[in-house]
């Protein structure tokens, strides 16, 4: 099968594939939704005093998620800002203590270990997927059909990524075993870990605990060409299957479930140690970043406290701060915006590293149709959004576009392709109207960043604001929880 996609130049710097605790800051800002979506209902109020694990939100809606406290403090205020996908929400604004207590989940013994347990400390857990659309990470997993294959996709988000690496390098056993409990969640036959063919030594790392157990029939190590984007679920699950993943479903409709890396380790922690989702493992790099490294990065973490940790060269005239990579991120206006669960990778950038110039008229080479992995006319479709036929770029199914900006990075006339793919996306979808030139899709300010986001004023709008309380929809995990019961009843001939 042709795998489609493009091979980003390397990065010249040397590997680092350490992992340090970066120092937490005095106060931090909680985003309520990581990405998109509804907002999680908060379940603290202001002057409350909270632990590190402590349960500030709770889930809103089919699919939401819960939100812990990521250090122990005191919640100060409550404002509505831009979390990091340019999306206005709520954030818990918490200063940290020396205290240093915990309040986590109780960890899972052996006897706890059955899909059932574990599929509700996934859902407990509150973790949030590295990949669009950002869902809570249990969504996947709650599909009745078999599933044939988890995989767990092990190729490079970016090429700056290098956190999945560094969590494989320094904690591969951790990491095998949240896999393994993933497989079990998913009631999958076949667990297998896709590398491409430049990270050898990494797959040795899993292949030799492989060799350690009695799991060689059911654990697998795969290698796929080094080809940019590997890291979409809907992809991985056509490149394993044959089968197309439609728009708006899940990849667990065609057998196979895509994981990540630093889900497995998370998920281990969760599992074991009872740790919730309050930190990812995330790349600090860029040519403007002094101290290059992988980073263990609290939720709700503001950027401009990295800056500080890190350092940038002040010598730099044209800088850009990217949340997210190079070739999917989004340029950020401020640093005061927070990291979310969704972090993998954040870019301080000199203009080496990024366009300047202004866009040229289209030469008709067709080497964005050439590069794209699921085979848009994406010259015909830029045709579209240039005379607003939105409605045509709808018909040519623009919306299984999966945003992996390889059309961008090849054009020779330096044309906006991704992010008008994004756009006309969105309406083919029927999702929010933002500007086309918004800063979501062209990366320059728009109107719909020009939010007063004053923490201040917005403490003392919501100083009193009370506890909500939990919304009364039934939740899609307590769907899948029974038909799991009743499969237990019946000896697993529930319908499936």
């Amino acid at each position: 099968m042709e795998i489609r996609g493009i091979k980003p130049k390397k990065i010249a710097e040397k590997k680092h594939l350490e992992l340090f605790e970066l120092r937490p800051p005095e106060y931090f800002s909680v985003p309520l939704v990581a990405d998109d979506g509804n907002t999680s209902l908060r379940a603290v109020n202001v002057d409350e005093r909270v632990k590190e694990g402590s349960l500030i939100a709770r889930p809103n809606g089919k699919y939401g998620a819960f939100v812990y406290s990521p250090v122990a403090g005191k919640v100060v205020g409550v404002v509505k800002k831009l979390n990091a996908s340019g999306n206005l929400c709520e954030h818990v604004i918490i200063a940290r203590d020396l205290t240093e207590e915990k309040e986590y989940l109780r960890p899972l013994d052996d006897h706890d270990l059955d899909q059932e347990n574990l599929l509700k400390r996934l859902y407990e857990s509150g973790l949030i997927d590295n990949f669009e659309p950002f869902d809570p990470a249990y969504k996947k997993y709650l599909l009745k059909n078999p599933i044939k294959e988890l995989v767990i996709n092990c190729a490079p988000f970016d090429p700056y990524a290098k956190s999945a690496d560094a969590l494989l390098t320094n904690f591969v056993n951790e990491v095998f075993e949240g896999a393994r409990f993933l497989q079990q969640v998913a009631g999958a036959g076949k667990l297998v870990f896709l590398f491409t063919t430049k990270q050898k030594k990494l797959a040795k790392l899993v292949q030799n605990h492989i060799s350690a157990t009695v799991l060689g029939k059911v654990v697998k190590v795969k290698f796929y060409p080094n080809v940019y984007p590997l890291q979409f679920d809907r992809l991985v699950a056509y490149y394993e299957t044959g089968k197309m993943v439609p728009e708006g479903t899940r990849t667990a409709e065609v057998g196979v479930i895509v994981d990540t890396v630093n889900n497995c380790y998370d998920f281990y922690q969760a599992v074991r140690h009872g740790k919730p989702a309050i930190e990812r493992a995330v790349t600090i790099s860029g040519n403007n970043c002094i101290r290059k490294a992988n980073y263990f990065v609290k939720n709700g973490t503001p950027i401009s406290h990295i800056l500080d940790v890190v350092g940038t060269k002040d010598n730099t005239v044209e800088r850009m701060l990217i949340y997210g990579g190079i070739m999917t991120g989004v340029a950020e206006e401020s640093a005061e915006v927070s990291v979310t669960l969704t972090a993998t990778t954040i870019l301080f950038c000199d203009a080496s590293e990024f366009v300047t110039e202004e866009y040229m008229p289209c030469i008709n080479c067709g080497k964005c149709n050439d590069a794209c992995p699921v085979k848009l006319n994406v010259r015909k479709l830029d045709q579209c959004f240039m005379e607003q036929k939105y409605h045509e770029a709808k018909n040519m199914c623009v919306s299984t576009c999966i945003g992996c900006g390889a059309c961008s990075f090849v054009c020779p006339s330096r044309r906006n392709l991704s992010q008008r793919m994004k756009y006309m996306k969105d309406y083919a979808l029927g999702k929010r109207a933002k500007d086309p030139d918004s800063s979501e899709y062209v990366l320059v300010a728009g109107a719909d960043m020009k939010q007063d986001t004053s923490f201040e004023k917005s403490i003392d709008e919501v100083a009193n604001y009370e506890k909500v309380s939990q919304s009364k929809e039934t939740p899609a995990i307590e769907e899948m929880l029974n038909v799991l019961d009743l499969k237990a009843k019946t000896g697993g001939k529930a319908d499936e």
